[in-house]
Formats: C-alpha cells, structure tokens, sequence
C-alpha cells in the first residue's frame, strides 16, 4: 500500500465549472468522496463509490470513464489486489492516451500511477521508464513547482532507492520536499511518504540517526494530518523499527512494531502483503533479542500471508525483509 502518491487526474476540479446537468454532478460527487476516503485510508468505502464512478462514466466520451478506472486501480493496488489493478490502470491510460494524446498532464499523471504500481510489484525498469517519461512531459506542460511534478520526483525516488542509486533518489526528494513545504496540503499524506523515503534513502546511506529522525517526523505528520491508524503507517513503522533494532533501541523498536501489527489489525489489513512483510521483520526482531518461540509464530504468521497473497495475485513468492518504502 503506498498511500497514494498521486491523485486522480485532477478529479473533478477541471469540470466542476461547467457541470451541466444532475449526471456530471452526481459523478463529480461520488469521485471527490471516494478520493477523499481513498486518503483517509477507508478503502472499502473508496472501491465502493470509485466503482459507482466507473458505471456511470461507461457512457461518457470523455476523460471521466478513465479517471474513474484510474481511481478503482489505486484502491485495487491498495489493497494487494495487483492484477485486477494493473488491468485497469493499462486501459486507463490507453483511454486517456485515445482521448487527449500523452502530451499533457493528465496522461503523466496516470502514467505516475501505473509507475508506482510497476514498482510495488518488482518491476522497475518498466516503472522508471514511465515515471521519466511523466517528469519529462511535465517539464513541457507544467511550472517546476507543480505538485503533480514533486509526486512524480517522489515517485520516481521510490525506484531509483530500488535500483541503489541513492544519490539521485535523495535529489529527487529533497525537490519534492521543497515544494510539498512551499504549498502545504494537509490530509493527503504526501509530505509524510517523502521524509519517509528520504529515511529510507538515509538508512542505504548509513545514516541512521538521521534515518530514525525522519521515519518518526513522517509518523507524526501521518498521527496529525491523517489518523493514528492509518494505512501509510504501517510502512513508517515498520521502517523506523528496522532502524531502531540496527541502532541497538530494542524498546523503540518493539514497539514501533506493536504499534505496526495494531494497525493492521484495526484496518482489516492483516492478509495484506506488506503486512506478512511487516510480520517477518518483527520475526526476525524477536529472533534476534532472544524470543525464539515468539519469532517461530510470527514468522510462520508471515510466510502465511505473503503464501496466500502470492497465491491470490499469481505470482511467486519474493520477499526483502529489508526493504520497506513508501511508495506510497
């Protein structure tokens, strides 16, 4: 899950001025609340109204069938649910491509989406050829302080801390961060997913102090802005207990972990890949402080989850317990 690093292209913000009738007001509607609980980390809800968008949008000859597409695939790729995601994501950005050519922002901004769902499922070449291609085309269509082009940096920082090329990764957000402070928008978890990549870029770094700083800057932004239980917390937590159990802090880092696995469990996100993720991680705490019996159950907990996820998605089993970043 990567608490979105991207919105839907502009969602209904470029036609609410010339809505005309109850059809474009009702989908205007059902897009900005599903989007508004997509943020909020209620994804039942968000599937639920983004798949009303897309019945009503079928008909429409327009950007909004795309859009809602673009939307559902988000929730789907939230959720773990990467085929059906990936599905939809291709045929919106075909739709968008049909319609307007990729000469703008909207096909980059999709573009971005599909990027990062290549990237949450391993597959960063693809990914980072998209991602470039996005910042590239927003360099011709968009001013530098864009924040659709600090998501895309964001984005593109996820693949490049993938491909070990830390010192582009860290350019890439320290950009992003820089507009993200410039023009703060409270309640979309952006700001919070790029101090915690640049963590993440500061743990490779071995940089760890630093990393554990931002990790928990990152958490606090999420406890404020978003909700103490939110999704993208899982991952933050996660990271800032990797970093804590490397510098020696076994009670910061238990209990970044507990707080973790609370998480998941009062966001239903328990069969969650990076929940399984998140569980071998804690194994292998607990292995190391001594706790073999506890580090046995949890690990077997793991390999159940990532077993019935990879089973679920069609694909085998790859696991870096080391690795967690928000893509988000």
């Amino acid at each position: 899950m990567r608490r979105r690093v991207v919105v839907v292209c502009a969602l209904a913000a470029m036609v609410c001025a010339r809505a005309s009738s109850a059809q474009d007001e009702r989908w205007i509607s059902l897009m900005q609340l599903a989007d508004v609980h997509d943020h909020a980390g209620n994804y039942k809800q968000a599937e639920h109204l983004y798949r009303e968008a897309v019945r009503m949008a079928e008909g429409f000859q327009d950007h909004r069938y795309p859009e809602a597409l673009d939307g559902l695939a988000n929730v789907l790729n939230e959720t773990g649910r990467y085929p059906d995601a990936e599905r939809l994501y291709i045929k919106a950005l075909s739709l968008m491509e049909a319609l307007k050519g990729k000469e703008n922002a909207d096909y980059a901004v999709m573009s971005v989406n599909l990027g990062m769902h290549y990237s949450e499922t391993g597959q960063n070449r693809k990914a980072e050829k998209l991602i470039r291609e996005a910042i590239a085309c927003f360099g011709r269509v968009a001013p530098a302080d864009d924040l659709r082009v600090a998501q895309a940096r964001n984005a593109l920082s996820v693949i490049l801390i993938g491909l070990k090329q830390y010192a582009e990764a860290e350019t890439a957000l320290l950009q992003a961060l820089e507009v993200f402070r410039k023009k703060p928008e409270p309640g979309n978890g952006r700001l919070a997913v790029s101090l915690a990549n640049l963590g993440a870029v500061r743990r490779y770094q071995g940089r760890l102090q630093e990393s554990a700083e931002l990790f928990s800057q990152a958490i606090a932004v999420v406890d404020e802005e978003l909700s103490d239980t939110h999704p993208l917390l899982l991952r933050e937590l996660n990271n800032l207990a990797l970093v804590e159990m490397t510098l020696g802090h076994h009670d910061a880092a238990e209990a970044a972990f507990r707080r973790a696995v609370v998480v998941a469990e009062r966001r239903n996100l328990t069969t969650h890949p990076t929940c399984g993720k998140l569980l071998l991680n804690y194994a292998e705490f607990e292995r190391k402080i001594g706790n073999k019996h506890e580090a046995k159950s949890l690990a077997a907990q793991a390999k159940m989850v990532l077993a019935d996820s990879a089973r679920a998605n069609g694909v085998g089993m790859t696991v870096d317990a080391s690795a967690f970043r928000s893509r988000r």
